[in-house]
This record gives C-alpha cells, structure tokens and sequence, in this order.
C-alpha cells in the first residue's frame, strides 16, 4: 500500500490510498508487462492520470480521496509512516497528522512545515526547518514533542530543511542540504558536505549520500567516503537508488538514466525505458514489493 500526497501535477485530489496489487500484469498499451519493477513516480503519476480518463486498463487501483476539509491540515504532504499499531503519520505544512482509520488528528509542536517522517518502535520521528526531533506519548496517551537540536550544541546553527529521515542499524539519520545528524543512545554525530550534501538513501544496510563535489558516497566506520567510482556522478543529480539485489543497487539520476552499481562497477541499466527517461526529469524511484 502506499500513500501520495497531492502535488502540482494532480492539484485537484490532495491525498490517494493507493492499493497495489503485488504484481501489475499489463500496462498502458501493452507495451510494458511487469512482475517486479522499479517505478518512476512520473509513471505513477501517468498511470493515475490514465485511470482517470479511462476504466478499460488492468490492474486499476482502488482510490480513496481526503480532502483539506477532512483532514484539517495544510495543502501539502510531505512523506508518511505507518507506526507499529498501525496508525498513519503525515508530515504536513501545518504539523504532524495522525490517522487512525475514521478520524484525523493535527499536532503543531513544531513551528515549521514537517517535511518528512518516520517511526522506531514508540516514537515518531519528524524532521522541518531547522528542528528535528521525535513525538512519543505521554502519560495521558497523547504525543508529545521532544526536539533533539539541543543535542547538536553550536556544531551547526543554521541546517535549514530536514530532507530525509532514515531508520539504520547505527542510529536514526536526518539529512538536510547542509549536515547530516546521526542519533544513537542520547547523543549526536554531525556531518557536514564538502560543498553540498543533495539527498541521502538507506539500501541494503548502507547509508548513501551524494555530495554536489564527491560525487556518491557511502557512511562507512563514522566517515563519509566516496565509493568506487562514485566521482562518475560529480554534476549529475541522483534522486533515487534501489535494491537490485543484496549487492547491487540501481541509482536514478535526474536527466541521464538509471544505472547499476556493484560497488566497484557503474553500468547503465540495459532497459527500454531508460532512453525515455533520459529526456525527462525522474524525481523518485520506489521498488514494488
């Protein structure tokens, strides 16, 4: 299952519960059939448009809108997290929203739009401008915030935008443009790019990051070091990478395709689609399970 938020080329709906069958067996025109396939949000956002002007295609999912007036929060949704009791959590404009199924709840601890959210365990994980930090419960059952940027000291006053949020085996990680924060039992390990961090990604148990003037880089023993060949990427936005598999991951770059990576080897992806996606812009990537 997944969840979209409304964004500029769907400005009409605002939320989608999106159900997906676990293999999608034909698509638009026949062109393309798939079992286990990387999807590109600008197909998504394509098939769902489709679906909209047509009901003849397979695999049609079934669709839920919310609109601002249910769910009493801002026009954008940054990112979203299902907790481990099942409740929804939003980043939004306005604050963290809470769905339990038939109801919305708005928390606006944070004074700034909440980018990007994640859960460990009993705590929620929220990351906006300047401020990142966790909600969890108090003891009357509702969420309180806990911001961790006193934890940071004056390494770096001015981090501006929490971009990512991620869950590893050494602590949860948020990344802005300008310093990444690692947190693990009470303290914090910061980060800082050597010109400008863009987005960071957790695959196959590995913290990934690229640096406008490194190029691709992994966290490996507490240090930021550029992988095997990852200057191949200097001047070349990656915005996704995938599993391929325990080794290999495939790596979306902005305006030249998608490639695959073994750790000592780049190689384009030998794929129909990739010529296509070379002359458009593939803002996100996400492996379907």
């Amino acid at each position: 299952m997944f969840i979209f938020a409304g964004n500029t080329y769907l400005k009409s709906v605002h939320f989608f519960q999106i159900v997906l069958n676990k293999y999608i067996t034909k698509m638009r025109n026949n062109v393309y059939k798939v079992t286990n396939v990387f999807l590109i949000s600008w197909l998504a956002f394509a098939f769902m448009l489709d679906v909209q002007a047509s009901s003849q295609y397979y695999g049609i999912p079934g669709i839920r809108n919310f609109s601002r007036a249910q769910y009493s929060g801002g026009i954008q949704n940054w990112s979203f997290t299902e907790a481990e009791n099942g409740l929804l959590y939003f980043a939004n404009n306005n604050g963290l929203l809470e769905y339990n199924g038939s109801t919305w709840t708005l928390y606006q601890s944070v004074k700034a739009v909440n980018r990007v959210v994640c859960n460990d365990g009993n705590r929620i994980y929220v990351g906006a401008f300047n401020d990142f930090g966790y909600y969890e419960e108090n003891e009357r059952g509702t969420l309180q915030y806990h911001s961790l940027t006193n934890l940071i000291k004056d390494k770096v006053k001015d981090f501006d935008e929490i971009w990512r949020i991620h869950k590893t085996n050494f602590g949860i990680v948020f990344q802005s443009f300008k310093a990444i924060f690692i947190f693990k039992d009470g303290e914090i390990q910061v980060l800082t790019p050597y010109s400008g961090f863009h987005l960071s990604y957790y695959v196959n148990g590995i913290l990934w990051v690229y640096d406008e003037e490194q190029g691709l880089m992994q966290y490996l023993n507490g240090k930021l070091k550029t992988v095997t060949g990852g200057n191949y990427f200097i001047g070349t936005q990656i915005w996704s990478i995938l599993p391929l598999n325990d080794n290999e991951v495939i790596i979306g770059t902005s305006n030249n395709g998608i490639y695959r990576y073994n750790g000592q080897k780049i190689m384009p992806w030998n794929s129909r689609i990739n010529e296509l996606l070379k002359k458009i812009s593939a803002l996100f990537g996400k492996k379907a399970k």
